[in-house]
């Protein structure tokens, strides 16, 4: 769980600073962004009644707006201010957030490339914006990897490698029974999603 993991231990791993700041930038921008637009575009539908976002239907934007408002913009912005700030968490939400924005935005691309092969009129096989948001994060998350990697290569590297073995092996070991248990519970509650009232 996330209550047992050791945030500083973490944090201590990390050693290039600069490149690390570049990715709490990046994090607090991009929620910066996204609260903006989605926030203008939703002031401007309550006040004309119209929503100007090309081929995107009404009946999906609005969940997409109140996921990324609720959810994916205080992620970022908290990710980014904790990693700028150097604090152990921020080490670990701002890995998290980087791989998260990375498939977030496959997700859109992906999305993207079906609906034009569907024949949904305004939709372009390949987003310019979306695709430089994919390689942004995608750089980004291995930024994150790459640099905590980075502290293990030296000659400790096969302790460091063995410790984390038997850790991983105790952790799955303790939780494994527990995680396959919900995600059995998850894939079972699946179709409610959809036929819920």
């Amino acid at each position: 769980t996330m209550t047992a993991l050791d945030a500083s231990a973490i944090a201590r791993r990390y050693r290039a600073r600069v490149i690390v700041r570049a990715v709490a930038a990046l994090l607090v921008l991009v929620g910066v962004v996204f609260a903006s637009l989605w926030s203008y575009f939703s002031i401007d539908y309550a006040v004309t009644g119209r929503l100007s976002l090309g081929a995107a239907p009404l009946q999906g934007m609005h969940l997409v707006f109140a996921i990324d408002l609720s959810l994916m913009v205080p992620g970022m912005a908290l990710a980014g201010v904790l990693l700028w700030r150097r604090r152990p968490w921020g080490y670990v939400l701002g890995a998290v957030m980087s791989v998260f924005g990375a498939v977030y935005q496959l997700n859109l691309a992906a999305a993207g490339w079906f609906q034009a092969n569907a024949g949904v009129e305004g939709v372009r096989r390949i987003d310019p914006v979306g695709a430089g948001f994919v390689v942004v994060f995608l750089v980004a998350a291995a930024v994150m990897i790459r640099e905590l990697r980075a502290v293990t290569s030296g000659p400790n590297r096969a302790d460091a490698r063995i410790e984390g073995v038997v850790g991983m092996t105790a952790t799955l070991k303790a939780h494994g029974q527990g995680l396959f248990a919900q995600i059995g519970d998850l894939v079972h509650d699946f179709p409610a999603f959809f036929t819920a009232p």
